[in-house]
């Protein structure tokens, strides 16, 4: 038999190993609590991170929104509010307004033919002038006015004195040719020619040498005696300004260039740069083909009046808009 000391040996050896099992069991809890407790806490703080930025993300998601919001409201704003350019409404409508008035605006072609042997011939020869046959162009502006005396209606086209003379002014034109698009009138010498100045008030002038007849009021008419019925419908629609433009207003000349493109109506733009005697002083272009044409003041879409060019001390061309209260009140 084994001794006592044996059996207790054996006995506590093995209350020993248990109790070293069990706390080693235990230290294995507390070790894998501490640890998913440490795992806990990293997970938490994950989960917060994640929940504070997915709570950034969202507000600066409405924020975005609320920015997009905005500007769709202010985009409403501003298409609810007439542009401002830096454009009139009138020049934003000049191809329309050019397109109103060129069917009034004629072509005048006329023929001058001194006879050989008649008293202009001889006074154009004796004057230093060439007398033979000349052609000269120039524009003109279709009305139709009631005329008080005769009680009746007359079509005419308005342009200068010098368009329907030659030969440095000495000369009257035998015959002219109105264009209005596709209507072509001839205007017979003095039978359909109209002055509006007195018969005495032409001027003989004499420059570099050569003497020019000029008149005091350069502006004449071409009446048109059975106009066709658009003619004439077109002839009676309003067209002269109430208004007087002041200097610097904004005006189109239109007419026939002599040169370039002579068989369509040319758009020449200035303003009002001055008054002269009663006539007004501009910047635009005016040349002998457009002499005679249509100047249009563009805030009023009204016409002023007859662009011309005048001589005065030398053969160059000054733009000059007669006035149409000038040569309309004294016809």
């Amino acid at each position: 038999m084994k001794n006592l000391k044996d059996i207790f040996l054996t006995k506590y050896f093995y209350l020993y190993t248990l109790l070293l099992v069990l706390l080693a069991l235990i230290s294995y809890a507390v070790f894998s609590q501490i640890k998913n407790t440490s795992i806990l806490k990293e997970y938490s703080s994950q989960q917060r991170e994640y929940e504070e930025k997915r709570l950034a993300d969202i507000k600066e998601v409405n924020s975005l929104k609320e920015q997009i919001q905005n500007l769709q409201q202010n985009n409403k704003k501003i298409e609810s509010r007439p542009i401002s350019t830096v454009y009139t409404k009138s020049e934003e409508n000049l191809p329309k307004i050019i397109e109103t008035w060129t069917p009034r605006i004629a072509k005048i072609t006329c023929d001058f033919i001194p006879w050989p042997g008649s008293k202009l011939y001889n006074r154009l020869e004796s004057a230093g002038i060439d007398p033979s046959p000349q052609t000269a162009q120039g524009s003109g502006f279709l009305v139709t006015i009631y005329d008080t005396t005769s009680k009746k209606y007359i079509t005419e086209v308005v342009t200068n004195h010098h368009v329907i003379t030659g030969h440095n002014g000495f000369s009257s034109a035998n015959l002219c040719q109105v264009e209005l698009g596709k209507y072509k009138y001839q205007i017979f010498k003095d039978e359909d020619f109209l002055k509006f100045s007195s018969p005495n008030s032409d001027e003989v002038i004499t420059i570099q040498g050569t003497p020019y007849v000029v008149d005091s009021l350069d502006a004449a008419a071409l009446v048109i005696k059975n106009p066709d019925p658009e003619i004439f419908k077109i002839s009676k629609e309003n067209f002269a300004c109430e208004e007087t433009p002041k200097t610097g207003e904004k005006i189109v000349i239109l007419g026939f260039p002599g040169i370039g493109s002579s068989n369509s109506v040319t758009a020449t733009e200035g303003i009002i740069s001055g008054n002269d005697n009663g006539d007004y002083v501009t910047s635009a272009k005016v040349e002998h083909g457009n002499s005679g044409g249509a100047a249009i003041w563009l805030k009023n879409n009204c016409y002023i009046g007859i662009p011309t060019y005048a001589i005065s001390g030398e053969i160059e061309s000054l733009a000059r808009i007669l006035d149409a209260k000038n040569f309309f009140g004294s016809k």
